[in-house]
C-alpha cells in the first residue's frame, strides 16, 4: 500500500492558499504559525483540503 498524500489530491485551494498569505504579509514565522494551527484542525476534523470555508471558521473576517 501506498503512504502519502495522492500525487492528484488538492492540499490547499487557490483562494485558501492567497488568504494565507494575505493574512501573513510576507512574514514567515506567521505563515507557518497558522498552517501549524490549520494543520492540527484538518487532523482533529479528519478533512484534507483546506478551503475558504475552514479558514472563515479559524479566522474568521480577519483573514479575507
Amino acid at each position: 500500500t501506498a503512504v502519502g498524500l495522492n500525487p492528484d489530491a488538492q492540499l490547499i485551494t487557490e483562494d485558501a492558499a492567497r488568504r494565507i498569505h494575505a493574512f501573513a504579509k510576507g512574514y514567515p514565522r506567521r505563515t507557518i504559525m497558522l498552517c501549524h494551527d490549520i494543520a492540527d484542525i484538518l487532523v482533529a476534523r479528519d478533512k484534507r483540503e483546506v478551503d475558504g470555508a475552514l479558514l472563515d471558521e479559524i479566522m474568521g473576517p480577519e483573514i479575507r
